[in-house]
């Protein structure tokens, strides 16, 4: 009987059935999303300081476009896991150093002039490299220094600086592929960040409950829905379709800027899938995990609507609706988070590591 009542009054109030356990959602997100993610990118980063050689040493067609692959598949494994902003990822500056973001002011770019003005050597090593500003060590800084302004590739082209933009680009690529490298390794070591997740304490423990690690990893998804609409979406909508900015969206230049959003949510979504969150209580969370579901799925069927790279899509046909409807869509995702799923889950944090909101 007492049991019975103590689970109507949880019901009446609006809590959850049962305290929710955390232990097994996070042991299964780092084993089933985060270290298999941080590896895909160590990897793929790993690959770009060979495509940069090649463009340089034998520019052509095809190691451009290799080139060109090699950009591509490191950005959206990069988005795969730039919404994970805890732990290793936020350590040393490592978020920033791989991507300088938002860059509203175009400092990477006139940083980058000056590197390359005064023949700067402390920019040809990816040691001296990853001393210097985060603006000119990372992936947004290697699309700056790669490609045109129509977005053709432009390593390895002749000119005055072409040797020295080489081993600039070259290093970048080896500062990109050490930092994914040091993010594997932070996740997969024994005493690594996924121990310190999964096992709690007291003391100077950064989580003293399952509830409150788990609480940091729910505050990075829907920290991250908010980067995705609040960053990367509406500052390219402007404030009417005639004031579009489509070069706000990062990665647009190389023409992976719809990639890099679809992999981001692409990446949030199975994060979220990977911990099963439905067993981790006896509240019925089946109806906010399929909306999102769909909300997700619909996303991805948005972006697939626009009809080409955003620079070159967003100024005819419907990708300015395509992006507005993807900005609401991702609000949506976010309000189902909060609303849905944190309260069910008995959690207590803001879940916005941008304001607080």
């Amino acid at each position: 009987m007492r049991i019975f009542i103590a689970s109507l009054l949880a019901v009446l109030l609006g809590q959850p059935l049962a305290a929710a356990s955390f232990e097994k959602p996070l042991e299964r997100l780092t084993s089933g999303y985060i270290v298999p993610s941080m590896a895909d990118f160590s990897q793929r980063a790993s690959g770009l300081s060979g495509a940069v050689e090649a463009v340089c040493d034998t520019p052509g067609e095809e190691t451009r476009h290799e080139f060109e692959k090699a950009f591509g598949e490191t950005v959206s494994a990069f988005a795969r896991i730039n919404f994970l902003r805890f732990g290793p990822l936020v350590e040393d500056d490592r978020l920033s150093r791989l991507a300088f973001l938002p860059d509203t002011r175009g400092i990477g770019l006139r940083q980058i002039r000056k590197i390359l003005a005064a023949k700067d050597q402390s920019a040809l090593s990816a040691q001296t490299l990853g001393e210097k500003s985060v603006a000119v060590q990372g992936l947004t800084a290697l699309q700056l220094l790669a490609f045109d302004r129509d977005s053709s590739v432009k390593l390895g082209k002749p000119g005055e600086l072409k040797d020295f933009t080489c081993q600039y680009a070259f290093a970048i690529a080896e500062n990109v592929a050490a930092i994914g490298a040091e993010l594997e390794r932070a996740w997969t070591a024994p005493d690594g960040y996924r121990r310190t997740l999964v096992t709690v304490g007291p003391g100077d423990h950064p989580f003293r409950t399952s509830q409150e690690a788990f609480e940091t990893v729910f505050n990075a998804l829907t920290t991250g829905l908010l980067v995705v609409r609040d960053q990367n979406l509406l500052p390219v909508l402007g404030t009417s379709p005639d004031k579009a900015k489509p070069q706000r969206m990062p990665f647009s230049l190389s023409k992976n800027g719809l990639i890099f959003v679809g992999s981001e949510l692409d990446g949030l979504h199975a994060a979220l899938l990977s911990m099963e969150l439905d067993a981790a209580t006896e509240a019925d969370l089946s109806r906010g995990l399929d909306t999102l579901a769909f909300e997700f799925s619909n996303a991805q069927k948005i972006i697939d609507r626009i009809d080409g790279p955003i620079r070159e899509s967003l100024g005819g046909g419907n990708a300015y609706q395509q992006i507005t409807l993807l900005a609401i869509s991702t609000k949506a995702m976010r309000d189902i988070m909060g609303l849905r799923l944190a309260e069910p889950l008995g959690l207590t944090g803001g879940f916005n590591a941008l304001d607080g909101d």
